[in-house]
């Protein structure tokens, strides 16, 4: 696995760090770790957080993407917060017992990693950056008719206008990105899904969305459902519920992403 993807997680002025035997010498990195083939820099990042250091990530944006020192495959890093999880030093699920290289986790301050290789070409940009997104979401894509159509949601924004995009929300406090993506799908469709596999991660106005594509029982009827953020607010966002041709929306962002990884 030439490629390797990691994470940025800042919290106070601190940066979480992972000690591991490399080579025989212990070295602090970033939690992050190689990209399975297949598999996208954005999924490896969150894999590899929850399996080295116990934590639900969502990501914020993309920091770094470079050619590793090696000279082998690429380096990407991302700017990620906590949605769920406790600080816990994990485990490389590819080696033994005796093998494992993980050795420590712990939060670092900033100040401390001025000269580290790794994290110093990133502190200017993590001093700029936020740490923690306004909003996080999570979508789910629901085919049906063989993949010909789609379940799109139309929003309306305050001023009238409308627009159709995948269900999808925020994601909350402690929430996974797979649970966000369902939630959502329940409240603003009525429909109860199951994760079928991780989509793609793309950005968007307060950060990166992160895609689902999602199982749902046929026939299980939809129904438009409500943003429970907006009670009593006077105002709806959800306007309409509808299965779309997949070729009739096809220049959708969304939509233009998901036929690219389907």
């Amino acid at each position: 696995m030439a490629d390797r993807a990691c994470v940025a997680l800042v919290q106070d002025e601190r940066l979480l760090m992972v000690r591991q035997c490399y080579r025989g010498a212990a070295i602090w990195t970033l939690p992050g770790g190689g990209i399975e083939p297949g598999e996208t820099p954005e999924a490896a990042t969150v894999r590899e957080a929850r399996e080295e250091v116990g934590l639900e990530v969502a990501l914020v944006r993309l920091l770094a993407r470079r050619p590793r020192a090696t000279g082998v495959g690429s380096y990407s890093c991302y700017l990620g917060c906590i949605v769920g999880g406790q600080v816990a030093l994990g485990s490389d699920p590819e080696l033994p017992a005796e093998r494992q290289e993980l050795r420590e986790v712990r939060w670092t301050p900033l100040a401390e990693l001025r000269d580290h290789p790794e994290v110093a070409p990133l502190l200017p940009i993590l001093a700029a950056a936020p740490v923690m997104p306004a909003r996080p979401r999570a979508s789910a894509a629901v085919l049906r008719a063989g993949g010909r159509e789609i379940l799109m949601v139309r929003h309306r924004r305050r001023d009238g206008t409308a627009y159709w995009q995948l269900p999808g929300g925020g994601i909350a406090r402690g929430e996974r990105p797979e649970d966000a993506a369902l939630r959502e799908l329940r409240e603003e469709t009525g429909l109860v899904g199951r994760i079928a596999r991780f989509l793609f991660t793309t950005p968007y106005q307060y950060g990166l969305s992160t895609t689902f594509l999602v199982e749902v029982d046929p026939g299980a009827p939809v129904a438009l459902g409500a943003d429970p953020e907006e009670a009593g607010a006077g105002y709806r966002k959800l306007a309409g519920i509808a299965w779309l041709p997949v070729a009739d929306v096809r220049e959708n962002p969304e939509v233009a992403r998901l036929l690219l990884v389907l």
